[in-house]
């Protein structure tokens, strides 16, 4: 167990079972400081009244020391009153983050059409993955950083490209010995990449670029948000005009 005094966030879930509360909590791990807001087995309303529930909610948001510690999940299977929509509508004013996930989107199971059971355990797993995420792959992340500055001057095709040392710029430091290699055969494998020699005047080694963009943006959706209209071309194979 973390020490009393150890800097916790608070997560508080709006609209579990305790026996659901039972399985997040004990697979989340001491990190995470779990709070919940119940709702009845077999009816989708809370089990507390609007005003308590609401009550609870400020309580539990008070127990972190900082907003930015507590995250708010307020799951779509249940009826929420709303004093408790007023309740939450103020601490995200104050910079408390919420998150409302939709039935059937992004890894959440959807709506029952029968029994309310039927959402266990896909509910109670993407619970535990959003308050426990892995630890982030640096595999990915240099990948990415890769991609963003190819992305960033426009290296998108065999006339515009880059040199391996432009390439990596000291980013493959965090993949250990002979994770360049395998990284660089990953992107080129998949087709992400695009390689030839490099046929400059004075120019040695290869060049790279993004060969398949679609690709780019399936296995990197950050992408998109750096170059918007990135996310025009998923699915065309067509890259953007050069």
């Amino acid at each position: 167990m973390p020490p009393e005094d150890e800097h916790k966030g608070v997560a508080i879930i709006i609209g579990v079972t305790e026996r659901q509360r039972v399985w997040v909590r004990s697979r989340v791990g001491d990190a995470v400081h779990v709070e919940c807001i119940r709702r009845h087995e077999s009816v989708a309303v809370l089990e507390p009244e609007p005003r308590i529930a609401a009550e609870m909610l400020w309580q539990f948001a008070g127990s972190a020391e900082d907003v930015a510690d507590v995250l708010v999940v307020v799951l779509p299977y249940v009826r929420i009153p709303r004093v408790v929509v007023d309740a939450l509508a103020q601490l995200e004013e104050l910079g408390v983050r919420i998150e409302r996930p939709e039935p059937g989107a992004k890894g959440w199971p959807p709506a029952p059409k029968k029994k309310l059971g039927e959402l266990s355990p896909a509910l109670e797993n993407r619970l535990v993955a959003l308050l426990n995420p892995p630890a982030e792959d640096p595999d990915h992340a240099v990948a990415l950083s890769v991609l963003r500055g190819l992305v960033s001057h426009h290296k998108l095709g065999p006339n515009n490209h880059s040199s391996a040392d432009d390439l990596w710029k000291g980013r493959a430091d965090a993949l250990g010995p002979g994770g360049k290699k395998r990284l660089l055969h990953k992107l080129l494998s998949s087709g992400i990449l695009g390689e030839k020699p490099n046929m400059s005047k004075g120019g040695t080694g290869p060049v790279y670029w993004i060969d398949d963009v679609p690709a780019a943006v399936r296995e990197f959706p950050e992408l998109a948000a750096q170059f918007p209209d990135l996310a025009r071309y998923l699915g065309s194979g067509t890259p953007p005009t050069q």
